[in-house]
């Protein structure tokens, strides 16, 4: 298992948060790795209940190797996460990361430790993901006889990673606006809704880590693994969670997982897949205003 950590983020939401940890407790392997979570405080008074209880689900779950960080301010998700992992890094050489609305099947952390364990010397994998869109998955699992897929997007649906990948990723936003700046059409051809959100986080009108987590794989060049079936379901997407919307074409049902049998031992891009998640959300539309928005800031910067 080589040194591998539970990471789970939670916040104001005991009844997602319950039922994350009953799913999390029933997952093959879970009492034999660390487990750490991390309870944001209330943004204000009236919040202050449903963190407490948060905090009494944490306290009370039953592990053998629990350790709580408890925060008495709110730092907000992209904070926490970011600050979070760097403090489990410190420790460990490989994490499986949870948020407090993502249930798993009973194979997530085999199916994750498998993954951890075959590809970390192939550096261009960065992270491992635990959740694919259904369609997606069943269309390129039929097209490709592909069980597992590299693909240039990075996933926050119950993920893994590497600290020696972490430890690569930039965070200081000029120096992501500047490359993404010289690179706004590449990056567009990774995901169709991507440029926007990277952009909007460039404009501090979102506060997400996994947009700049997502662009330092591209960044470096790196792929995220994704299952053709779905290890976890979210059930966040009712507009509980703080980037959250509801969507019938991302729900997942465990019940209907097919788990991975056939772990290839080097993975390879294929066009095909490359091409499927370059049309996720992908409005033509939009295409225009999104990297005008990009151009815009490269302009800024030569006139600053």
């Amino acid at each position: 298992m080589k040194n591998t950590a539970i990471v789970i983020f939670a916040f104001n939401r005991p009844d997602h948060l319950a039922e994350t940890l009953a799913h999390l407790s029933r997952a093959v392997g879970v009492n034999d790795l660390p487990l750490f979570v991390f309870v944001d405080g209330a943004r204000h008074e009236r919040e202050q209940q449903a963190v407490m209880a948060v905090r009494d689900l944490a306290e009370n779950f039953s592990h053998p190797q629990k350790t709580l960080h408890f925060k008495e301010t709110n730092s907000g998700l992209k904070a926490s996460v970011l600050a979070g992992v760097q403090l489990v890094f410190e420790r460990h050489d490989r994490l499986i990361v949870l948020e407090d609305d993502i249930c798993v099947h009973p194979a997530f952390l085999q199916y994750h430790l498998n993954c951890l364990n075959l590809y970390e010397a192939q550096s261009n994998i960065w992270s491992v993901s635990g959740y694919v869109i259904p369609a997606i998955g069943k269309a390129l699992h039929a097209q490709t006889g592909q069980e597992l897929f590299m693909a240039p997007r990075a996933s926050s649906w119950g993920w893994s990673t590497w600290k020696s990948r972490w430890q690569q990723a930039v965070w200081d936003k000029e120096i992501i606006l500047k490359h993404a700046t010289q690179n706004c059409m590449a990056y567009h051809k990774t995901g169709g809704d991507k440029m926007r959100m990277l952009m909007r986080e460039m404009a501090g009108k979102s506060s997400s880590w996994a947009i700049l987590w997502d662009y330092n794989h591209f960044m470096h060049g790196g792929y995220c693994v994704y299952p053709h079936t779905s290890y976890v379901r979210n059930i966040g997407l009712d507009h509980s969670g703080t980037h959250s919307r509801p969507s019938a074409a991302y729900a997942a049902e465990l019940a209907d997982l097919s788990p991975v049998v056939r772990f290839e031992t080097v993975l390879k891009p294929v066009p095909a897949v490359n091409n499927a998640f370059r049309r996720i959300n992908l409005k033509f539309y939009r295409t225009p205003f999104d990297l005008l928005k990009c151009m815009f800031h490269k302009l800024k910067s030569v006139f600053r």
